[in-house]
């Protein structure tokens, strides 16, 4: 009943009233209370409802980084968890970093380098100055750019092959173990298939 008046009230306050209700506000399903809007930030994109996922993988493929993502932060916001976390598991910093244009900002960039990060390939959105062009068409940048386009296939079998497109499990906690056990699936599947391979 609570969430059944929590349904009515935001109604009555963006239909009737005409407010602008915060999506930290809205309630988007009466079963799956954790649900949130994403907002991709590209133009025509339409709105989804459910989690962003952050994925970081390394030259092998294996996915070294996921979180689960409560509402709908930034890309560049998981960055600095991603970075602390794949020195935590492999005791050091990776030499390359990439990712796509929402992954950048200053502050992700000096962060990088000052870890350690040799190359950081983060494509600065929007109009560019001379020389950040010049930087970006720089053969090592272009290089991680196009390891980085690679990637979108790893991702697209993370998310079509294992389940990640939706998940039939209830309740916050059942969504963040699904995830993971997702994550973990795929990852066995490419050991095994280097094992193979050897």
């Amino acid at each position: 009943m609570p969430l059944t008046e929590q349904v009515f009230d935001q109604a009555r306050r963006r239909v009737v009233e005409g407010e602008a209700v915060p999506a930290d506000e809205k309630l988007l399903s009466l079963f799956e209370t954790h649900t949130d809007i994403i907002c991709r930030g590209k133009k025509g994109s339409a709105v989804e409802f459910g989690h962003k996922i952050a994925v970081g993988t390394g030259r092998s493929g294996l996915v070294t980084f996921y979180e689960v993502l409560d509402g709908n932060p930034g890309d560049n916001e998981t960055l600095p968890r991603a970075l602390a976390e794949h020195e935590r598991l492999l005791g050091r910093v990776p030499e390359r970093l990439t990712g796509d244009r929402r992954f950048y900002s200053r502050d992700n960039e000096e962060k990088a380098l000052a870890a350690g990060v040799a190359q950081v390939a983060l494509p600065k959105p929007g109009v560019l100055s001379r020389a950040r062009a010049a930087f970006q068409k720089s053969k090592w940048f272009r290089r991680l750019m196009r390891f980085r386009a690679g990637i979108e296939g790893n991702l697209s079998t993370l998310l079509r092959g294992f389940g990640l497109k939706r998940c039939l499990w209830r309740g916050w906690q059942s969504f963040q173990s699904y995830v993971g056990l997702g994550v973990l699936a795929y990852n066995m599947r490419l050991l095994a298939g280097h094992a193979g391979a050897v």
